[in-house]
């Protein structure tokens, strides 16, 4: 019982490393679920439009930001 503090915050949540790594064995049992059940097709798809969804949202969260900071950036004296 004394390692469940490892595990949990003050608050009781997770932490967002320990989210991080719960969503990644997520991913991944999902992935083996779908390469054995599914056809190659369709989890070729999947894993596209994941790959995708991840982009988009790398781009938003971190490419967006700067090209608002740099122009104002640039203007300064």
């Amino acid at each position: 019982m004394a390692n469940i503090n490892l595990f949990l915050q003050c608050d009781g949540r997770h932490s967002s490393d320990d989210r991080d790594a719960d969503n990644v064995i997520l991913v991944v049992i999902v992935l083996v679920i779908a390469v054995t059940v599914l056809r190659p097709f369709v989890v070729a798809v999947v894993v596209f439009v994941v790959w995708v969804v991840v982009g988009v949202v790398f781009a938003v969260a971190v490419l967006l930001p700067r090209l608002f900071i740099l122009p104002q950036l640039l203007l300064l004296p």
